[in-house]
């Protein structure tokens, strides 16, 4: 991307399913907002609700939060970009600017299904300096006790969480990691910690504040012009300042520590996935295949992945029909990876599921069967050309 020539750009992820890619697109096209707003990133996410929604990032908001992680990390002409990201996420797409910015060398290698040997041999190869990645690529990297190329300064890690087991023994195998949090809405990372800190020191061009009720907000250059979801155009700021979706505390010396997400939403993989709305999709397909229970989806944690979806079901035979047909209407990050069967699942009165009932019967004994997936986590980027995808293929 020429950043000195952006005009409107539309990242989107290619996962989707066509015909809702192109509708969502044409939904953008038409607004008038997207004609309005020039020199404009327009980049597909999930909201509050779980839906769909287009934020809109200028080119200047985009370059501030750029030049402020250059000062930070002391990036120059020397350095050497890796990038593995995928281009329709500001975490990829946040390593060109930086690099343009900096005049730095920037290798894309986005398209490359994800192997960290490759990696780390890549990185070698390339001299890398610097690089991102998100948990789960750590992980990998840990897990093959791979070291890091002597070259390599920075890694930025960022779209979810780490775990502590994990970033020490990414740490003690010598990678030089720097721990942020960002989101799409701020083009990229608004804090970042070195090695095991644990809490985030805002960036130069980011303001912190806690909410009375907890919430973290945040005032920066580097902020959404505002957003489109089915209800239209929408300027999310209040004053200057955005709400995240996360809780947070603040210590005497503004650092940020992370205390939950909200209600209703985890994270796989770094991609935010609404629980809610994964139920109402397993209760439709319920619904649609006239199955006699309800069965519930269940998320536990992993330190590879931070979270998987289980379906907890009392009937095998339903739940492995049902689970062919949600697999078909999900993301790949998803998609449910195992099913447990027990005797019956715990329900109020009014037909809710006591959550904690539901925890106490799970740490019991009962079948666990696995459920296999076949395609690559890591999808190769694509971004959507308004020019290709002006009308929906309905």
């Amino acid at each position: 991307m020429d950043w000195n020539l952006i005009d409107r750009e539309i990242l989107v992820n290619p996962r989707l399913v066509e015909v809702d890619r192109n509708t969502l697109v044409h939904r953008l096209i038409s607004s008038r907002a997207y004609e309005d707003l020039k020199d404009h990133l327009w980049i597909l996410t999930s909201g509050s609700s779980g839906e769909p929604k287009w934020i809109a990032l200028s080119r200047e908001a985009f370059l501030s939060s750029a030049a402020s992680v250059n000062r930070v990390a002391e990036v120059t002409s020397n350095d050497r970009w890796l990038n593995v990201l995928p281009l329709f996420h500001v975490g990829g797409l946040a390593t060109q600017a930086r690099a343009w910015l900096a005049n730095s060398t920037w290798v894309d290698r986005s398209e490359m299904n994800w192997d960290p040997a490759v990696f780390v041999r890549t990185a070698e190869e390339q001299q890398t300096t610097l690089t991102s990645l998100v948990p789960s690529q750590v992980y990998d990297l840990v897990q093959r006790e791979l070291t890091p190329p002597p070259t390599l300064r920075r890694i930025f890690v960022g779209g979810g969480k780490l775990t502590a087991s994990t970033r020490d023994r990414a740490l003690a195998l010598g990678w030089p990691l720097c721990i942020t949090y960002g989101l799409t809405e701020s083009s990229s990372q608004v804090g970042l910690y070195f090695g095991d800190q644990e809490s985030y020191a805002p960036l130069p061009h980011v303001e912190f504040r806690i909410a009375q009720d907890g919430w973290i907000e945040i005032k920066s250059p580097a902020l959404l012009t505002g957003m489109i979801d089915h209800e239209g155009w929408k300027d999310p700021k209040v004053d200057g300042w955005f709400r995240c979706e996360d809780l947070g505390s603040l210590d005497t010396e503004g650092r940020l520590t992370l205390i939950g997400r909200a209600s209703g939403f985890i994270k796989i993989l770094g991609e935010k996935v609404s629980l809610t709305k994964l139920q109402e999709m397993v209760d439709c397909g319920r619904h649609e295949m006239r199955l006699s229970h309800t069965p519930i989806l269940w998320s536990e944690p992993c330190e590879r992945k931070e979270n998987t979806l289980h379906l907890v079901a009392e009937n095998e035979l339903e739940a492995q029909k049902l689970v062919a047909w949600y697999q078909s209407k999900v993301m790949p990050y998803e998609r449910i990876e195992a099913i447990r069967i027990i005797d019956q699942i715990p329900r109020t009165e009014m037909g809710k599921t006591p959550v904690s009932q539901l925890r106490q019967r799970l740490a019991e004994p009962h079948k666990v069967v696995p459920v296999s997936h076949f395609e690559s986590e890591y999808p190769k980027p694509e971004t959507a050309s308004p020019t290709l995808t002006a009308e929906p293929a309905l």
